[in-house]
């Protein structure tokens, strides 16, 4: 009788163990890859980084909405971004792993006067998909493929009137047929 008793005790404890160590395995495996997301930062300016990482900590990209102190707090963060970086760090945040920087590293690159291939740049972001960009405007909130946010929410597509998308087809300097890039998916 002894020995079963002491046979169901080292069970138990062994299951314990097991289910202890699964737990810490699990825990590690989540959010190891979160602490060190791996991107070289060789290039980028130090406020440049801190900026980065204040948007990568909200982890939305904010559009319109009730202009409330955090929301434009975030909106001026997110065009500072765009603004102060230089084609060569937008480019390198393209491979930044989060959704929102690499969003609003295409926007900026698209905005840019100094990049001349942006039909290339638009065949870049088709096949970027590893990251989705988590969009909030008023109470809403989306999750776009890095296309469709370009589409959708920078170039209006779907919610824009016709002469706002052309005023921001002049802004970005793309030519309408530019934007049938975004609109296929076979590249």
């Amino acid at each position: 009788m002894r020995s079963q008793e002491h046979s169901i005790r080292s069970s138990g404890k062994a299951y314990l163990y097991l289910s202890l160590f699964l737990v810490v395995a699990l825990s590690l495996y989540a959010i190891l890859p979160k602490l060190n997301p791996q991107f070289n930062w060789a290039g980028i300016s130090p406020d440049l980084k801190d900026l980065v990482i204040q948007i990568e900590k909200r982890g939305i990209i904010s559009g319109p909405g009730e202009n409330g102190s955090s929301a434009r707090k975030a909106h001026d963060q997110q065009n500072q971004l765009m603004e102060h970086a230089s084609t060569y760090e937008l480019t390198c945040l393209k491979q930044y792993p989060n959704g929102a920087i690499r969003g609003l590293a295409y926007q900026g690159l698209l905005a840019a006067a100094d990049n001349p291939n942006k039909s290339q740049l638009l065949k870049d972001a088709l096949v970027d998909t590893l990251y989705s960009v988590e969009y909030v405007s008023d109470c809403l909130g989306f999750e776009l493929s890095i296309q469709d946010f370009l589409l959708n929410v920078v170039f209006e597509e779907k919610y824009g009137n016709l002469s706002d998308q052309q005023q921001l087809l002049v802004k970005y300097q793309i030519q309408p047929s530019d934007l049938d890039i975004l609109r296929r998916s076979d590249y």
